[in-house]
């Protein structure tokens, strides 16, 4: 009942107690939001929209007794629903998506070599050299000279080729990486059989298997 009182006293002091509330309340509500998210980037995006939003909503709420900022409460509010239904699906990837799956596919490598899956990796070109820093049991190749050797090593090692390709649309131009990309695309020697995406769709990296020779 004190804040009644204070707002019938005092409204310029009840306004400053509500609005440093709602301001602690948002505060923990965003914090709280944003640990539910990998990467906190989008939330520090939606931060400058929430806060024109919020804005407008505030002067609505410290002063809903006359009609125009009531209004103003009410356009704030359908903006906020608004925002949230147009902004679902690249919220609900950022939930789930890595910002680069360098992770993911070092874990899909470890399990299957923990399953007895005899591989020879080699990660390729862009890309190459910081997913051998997540898996380091692979061997970075940045042309087509160097793929040919390290298929000619898992033939007489009898093991599996497979091939990490991030980057796909970068290596196709680079001027060192192009040359190995129409062989490790080729379906007569190479087949997908794994693909893990990134937020940016650049990240995107495919797990390429050889194909055994008939």
């Amino acid at each position: 009942f004190g804040i009644i009182r204070t707002w019938i006293n005092r409204k310029g002091v009840a306004k400053i107690l509500i609005t440093i509330v709602i301001l602690g309340l948002v505060s923990i509500l965003i914090d709280w939001t944003a640990d539910t998210y990998t990467h906190h980037h989008f939330v520090a995006l939606a931060l400058a929209p929430t806060v024109i939003v919020l804005g407008i909503g505030f002067s609505g709420i410290l002063n809903t007794v006359k009609s125009k900022y009531s209004l103003n409460f009410l356009i704030s509010f359908l903006g906020i629903c608004f925002y949230l239904y147009i902004a679902r699906e690249p919220r609900n990837q950022t939930q789930t998506l890595p910002f680069a799956p360098y992770k993911d596919v070092a874990k899909h490598l470890k399990q299957r070599a923990e399953t007895g899956d005899e591989m020879h990796v080699v990660c390729y070109g862009f890309g190459g050299k910081m997913m051998k820093f997540y898996y380091p049991n692979c061997t970075y190749v940045k042309n087509k000279e160097e793929l040919l050797l390290e298929i000619n090593k898992s033939k007489n090692s009898q093991k599996k080729l497979t091939v990490i390709l991030g980057y796909l649309e970068i290596n196709r131009k680079h001027p060192e990486h192009k040359d190995g990309i129409p062989l490790i695309k080729s379906n007569e020697k190479f087949h997908k059989s794994r693909e893990f995406s990134g937020l940016d769709p650049l990240f995107k990296f495919e797990v390429i298997r050889a194909i055994d020779p008939a």
